[in-house]
């Protein structure tokens, strides 16, 4: 579809925005690879993690020219539908990136899908942004231990989340961590 927008409408690559969830964070990362990562920005939204933990073919930085992802069912103890492995330049990992606040009743699918949620909490400019902090681990991250220093080990999860492009050689690789509120929407203010 993108090939054919871009003989029949002039589409540019560069404009180009593709979002998945699950499974489609890593169908929108082969659509990137296919179109050989010139798409501007792919978002995973909890990647899916059964049986792409440690696969090669998933959703990954070079897909696009920048990538990030929301891991909130990420858990590498209990079995969770998300990866727990980074996926893009940034990855953020909302409470831990698993056991989201307010996901009591049917934990699982409700960690799941709470990316999406706090995407879609993010386009709204009335709503509080959800600014996550590089660190280490997600231990080191409630200790206090990850300190805003520049603007590089801060960011904001979501549609924002495109202004750590500039700073993707230094984030590549990285996990950002913040906590939520378990109602929308999501972010302190």
């Amino acid at each position: 579809m993108i090939k054919d927008l871009q003989d029949l409408k002039g589409l540019k690559l560069s404009d180009v925005h593709i979002l998945g969830h699950s499974l489609g964070a890593h169908v929108a990362g082969f659509a990137g690879e296919d179109l050989k990562g010139q798409v501007a920005r792919i978002t995973g939204l909890d990647p899916a993690g059964p049986l792409f933990d440690g696969a090669t073919q998933k959703l990954k930085p070079t897909d696009a020219v920048f990538v990030d992802s929301i891991h909130s069912d990420a858990d590498p103890i209990l079995i969770g539908l998300g990866i727990h492995e980074n996926s893009g330049h940034v990855d953020f990992y909302p409470n831990g990136g698993h056991t989201q606040p307010g996901c009591i009743l049917d934990p699982i699918p409700c960690n799941h899908l709470r990316a999406v949620e706090f995407y879609m909490s993010s386009l709204k400019a009335e709503n509080p942004k959800g600014v996550a902090l590089q660190c280490a681990s997600y231990d080191d991250y409630k200790a206090g231990k990850c300190a805003a220093v520049d603007a590089a080990l801060s960011g904001t999860l979501g549609e924002d989340a495109i202004k750590l492009s500039s700073y993707k050689t230094k984030t590549e690789g990285t996990k950002f961590f913040l906590r939520t509120y378990a109602e929308y929407p999501y972010f302190e203010g």
